[in-house]
């Protein structure tokens, strides 16, 4: 099943305002947090080097996801192949690395520097870093499994947060993971 051009078209130009409109309503909640909006931006070379280093995990496990033959990551594949492939792959590589890069900034403002950031000023880090990956796994219900990974890269991602980082390292791992594994399932990828 191959959509057409104009299908495609809008999907992009929905998927663009979407993560757009994610990005500024997270980052608009950040404004009045405690911690100062700098922070949430803070980059150093380590912080680069931490995001850089850790898409390698989360890519691997999608390249490993594409060869499942059965249980649960079979359902997952068969979703990326049978509904993601066809709708990503009349995308240009500009346009594959656009939708990266403003949901690797507008979801990890979201979820990990608004939903987190606040959870955790009134429940506590751990709380905090829970109900944000829980909220981001509902985000991405496409089916049980899919929602299943995507509460464990919600982990992921959160743990930078945890762990005290600035939103610059998860939002590094989640476009450059979304970029490589767009790549890699449109230009390389064959269905079984």
């Amino acid at each position: 099943m191959q959509p057409d051009a104009e299908l495609s078209r809008r999907f992009f130009q929905m998927g663009c305002g979407l993560e757009i409109a994610l990005g500024l309503l997270g980052g608009l909640a950040l404004v009045p947090h405690p911690r100062p909006f700098a922070d949430w931006w803070r980059t150093d070379p380590q912080g680069l080097a931490l995001g850089l280093a850790a898409t390698l995990p989360p890519y691997l496990l999608f390249v490993q996801i594409l060869q499942a033959r059965r249980g649960p990551l079979l359902s997952i594949r068969k979703v990326l192949e049978e509904f993601a492939r066809p709708l990503f792959t009349p995308w240009t590589t500009w346009q594959l690395a656009f939708i990266s890069l403003l949901a690797g900034v507008g979801e990890e403002l979201l979820f990990r520097g608004a939903i987190q950031g606040w959870a955790a000023q009134y429940l506590g880090p751990i709380p905090g870093w829970t109900l944000a990956s829980i909220l981001f796994a509902l985000a991405h219900c496409i089916n049980r499994a899919y929602m299943g990974l995507t509460l464990i890269l919600g982990l992921y991602l959160g743990g930078f947060c945890l762990a005290g980082t600035s939103l610059i390292p998860p939002m590094i791992v989640h476009a450059l993971y979304d970029f490589l594994a767009l790549i890699y399932l449109v230009r390389f990828h064959q269905p079984r």
